[in-house]
């Protein structure tokens, strides 16, 4: 792989990582499951640890997302390795704000910056593009976490 090769799909992984939050943040079902693989998995990594395999299980954890939250997340500070082979790893730190989703014009109300996060993915070259192969996402900071305090 040439070093502007390397640049590209370094570029193109940044981009299905965008793509990701755009996707699942515009409720966008077709367009968010095919930036996997077939054989994808997402992985919630916080316990328990929960696998889903396959598109259609990916399918099931986007669809259990609640339609009354909207949310809107940001991905920053990605880091991604290139391999020879064909595969490639990123990592990235997240932050989401959420609001309630009840009405139909903007503005909504907002609930505010609810969780940081932090992304696992892996990507592998078919044909001509890249696609996300896993997606692993562990809750950092979450408002819903009970203080041991």
């Amino acid at each position: 792989m040439t070093p502007i090769e390397r640049l590209l799909a370094k570029n193109r992984c940044i981009e299905l990582m965008t793509s990701y939050c755009t996707h699942l943040d515009q409720r966008n079902e077709d367009a968010f499951l095919a930036l996997f693989t077939a054989d994808a998995t997402f992985i919630k990594l916080a316990p328990p640890v929960v696998t889903s395999a396959g598109r259609e299980a990916i399918r099931g954890v986007f669809n259990a997302r609640p339609l009354s939250i909207l949310s809107r997340h940001m991905m920053l500070n990605h880091t991604v390795v290139v391999g020879e082979d064909g595969t490639a790893t990123s990592t990235a730190n997240g932050i989401v704000v959420r609001g309630t989703r009840d009405r139909q014009e903007w503005p909504m109300p907002i609930r505010g910056l609810e969780l940081v996060v932090e992304y696992q993915f892996a990507f592998r070259l078919e044909g001509e593009d890249w696609r996300i192969t896993s997606c692993g996402v562990l809750r950092l900071l979450d408002i819903e976490a009970k203080s041991l305090a």
